[in-house]
């Protein structure tokens, strides 16, 4: 068992975007998206700034269908998660608000150099009491992989994926030490966990691992 904990703290949260984004995006230029950019009616695209607005959580399952078959999600553009106030998340996922679930074993999330942010609710006490997570990564969870491996600019290097702006942790991946199979004592511990290549950046917290099995992080700051 390992336990890593990075925390990353600032006295201000500073916003990648501008808090109203109707400002910068207007009605005309935003569409609903279509299923090249994003799974579901979760998402707005603003074709002119190349931003995705997701007003729903993407969560990664076996519930899921539109990632039957499929063994990653790839970063189209940047991504903003502005939650709808209304929105339930399933029982299951209650401790795990966060823009991305990952509940999906053998799977590989690509940021291509692309950023997301979070635009919280204007609640007085939602930093206090409702902490979002960028990705959360659901216990059991084998072999999934969080990096940025694609160039999309004109540059010879790599560039970073990131994820900033969030109220909790960038990624919080907490498996558990139950065990509910005898063939595995270890069946709900996160397995394999690979994170690269990523900055995380004026969050509350950075990076929360625990209950896992060799997790790696590389070539991120």
């Amino acid at each position: 068992m390992k336990k890593i904990i990075f925390l990353l703290f600032f006295p201000l949260f500073i916003h990648a975007y501008t808090d109203n984004i109707d400002e910068i995006i207007p009605d005309d230029q935003i569409v609903k998206t279509n299923e090249e950019f994003a799974r579901g009616d979760i998402a707005k695209v603003a074709a002119v700034d190349k931003t995705i607005i997701w007003t729903r959580p993407l969560i990664i399952d076996n519930n899921n269908h539109d990632f039957d078959g499929l063994t990653s999600f790839t970063f189209p553009s940047n991504i903003i998660f502005q939650p709808d106030p209304n929105y339930n998340y399933p029982f299951m996922y209650n401790n795990l608000t966060s823009a991305i679930i990952v509940n999906k074993d053998n799977f590989t999330i690509d940021l291509q150099g692309y950023n997301l942010s979070f635009n919280p609710p204007a609640t007085s006490n939602f930093l206090i009491n409702n902490p979002t997570y960028g990705i959360a990564v659901y216990q059991g969870v084998k072999n999934l992989r969080i990096i940025s491996s694609t160039k999309h600019n004109n540059s010879h290097d790599t560039q970073k994926g990131s994820i900033t702006n969030f109220t909790g942790f960038a990624i919080y991946a907490s498996g558990s030490r139950q065990n509910y199979n005898n063939y595995d004592v270890y069946s709900l511990m996160i397995k394999n966990l690979i994170i690269d290549n990523l900055l995380i950046t004026q969050n509350k917290n950075g990076i929360f691992i625990e209950n896992a099995l060799n997790p790696s992080i590389t070539n991120t700051h």
